[in-house]
């Protein structure tokens, strides 16, 4: 199936000298109101039991993340810019802790959880153009599905050659010097279709997730949006600037050069 880029005449990939690639919070805040989504990126973990209930303890560091630790191994490896916050009023009541399980009883919170920006690009996997589900666009552009790691690859590539590190938040020099900060940075993407769901899990007695299930929505947030948004059949391509350590968010949309991606 093609994947079509929706777009304004003077924006088709044929004639601009670039292409824009937006940034995930920028979704949050876009002009357009058909765009706009302002909880890009984030989830939230609704904890209701009344008497008690006894997690995995992996489960129960990954819910709470960095608000509560339990100890034992850290099951937010593997996720960067990973955050989360509590809402309040919390009542949490904590009567047993082993080496692989928390009990927990009498609990009424919410716990909301956040990925880093990112840069991304996106796609709608349809039929034809005239599936199209915005308004304001008289133009497209398409590549095969089978196409999209190789576009991936250019466009990442594209990227990581041709960006201003002062379109990325982080003290570069903090970290490297000026003759090693090419050989430890990277530029990493992935590329798949986006999820529409319910951007709250809510965790009761009778409804205990899974630890796999949790870490499959932690690890892919910002490719899981609400189903108001599903006519949009969006693929979405994102791409993260890391070095071994850290990940440097994106400040502004970066704009990279058609001819490296043709």
């Amino acid at each position: 199936m093609p994947l079509f880029k929706f777009c304004k005449p003077e924006h088709h990939v044929d004639r601009p000298p670039t292409l824009r690639v937006g940034t995930l919070y920028g979704y949050r805040h876009i002009e357009n109101e058909e765009l706009r989504d302002g909880a890009e990126g984030t989830y939230e973990f609704s904890l209701a039991f009344e008497g008690q209930v006894t997690l995995e303890k992996g489960l129960a560091n990954l819910l709470f993340g960095n608000t509560i630790g339990f100890g034992g191994p850290n099951p937010n490896i593997g996720v960067p810019g990973f955050r989360s916050s509590i809402e309040g009023p919390a009542t949490l009541t904590f009567s047993n802790v082993t080496d692989h399980s928390v009990t927990i009883g009498d609990v009424r919170v919410k716990v909301s959880r956040s990925v880093e920006n990112c840069l991304i690009f996106c796609m709608s996997k349809i039929e034809t153009a005239e599936e199209c589900a915005f308004t304001g666009y008289s133009d497209h552009w398409h590549i095969r599905e089978d196409a999209a790691q190789q576009f991936a690859d250019r466009l990442g590539n594209a990227l990581f050659d041709n960006v201003k590190l002062s379109s990325f938040a982080g003290d570069f020099a903090a970290h490297h010097s000026a003759k090693t900060i090419r050989e430890n940075l990277g530029m990493f993407w992935s590329h798949r279709p986006v999820q529409y769901r319910d951007r709250v899990l809510h965790v009761r007695p009778d409804n205990v997730p899974s630890m796999a299930d949790v870490m499959e929505i932690v690890n892919n947030l910002e490719f899981i949006k609400p189903a108001e948004f599903a006519a949009e059949r969006e693929y979405r391509f994102t791409f993260r600037l890391n070095d071994t350590v850290r990940q440097f968010p994106p400040v502004e949309p970066v704009d990279v050069p058609v001819r490296f991606i043709a």
